[in-house]
């Protein structure tokens, strides 16, 4: 995150040549899933990517577990490769 906007990198496969690059600055709307930094997380399923979703505690204790039970419920688990933490 900087300056209040989420930027998300991703790549077209695995060994892929292409990054895709999302961003977002509504940070204020984060009651709805869907208007939050976790739509990104629908919006690379719904095109297909491949994914391992990364978060932190740093600033909201619960962030890894409530990450880990969203993205298990929204990504299909062969996109899903696991989870990853970050400081």
């Amino acid at each position: 995150m900087d300056n209040n906007t989420v930027y998300v990198t991703a790549v077209n496969a695995w060994d892929g040549e292409e990054i895709h690059i999302f961003e977002s600055s509504d940070l204020e709307k984060l009651k709805e899933p869907t208007k939050s930094p976790v739509k990104f997380y629908n919006d690379l399923e719904a095109y297909g990517y491949d994914q391992v979703p990364t978060g932190s505690n740093h600033s909201y204790e619960q962030n890894m577990e409530a990450t880990v039970d969203y993205c298990k419920k929204m990504i299909d688990p062969s996109r899903l490769y696991g989870f990853m933490t970050a400081p």
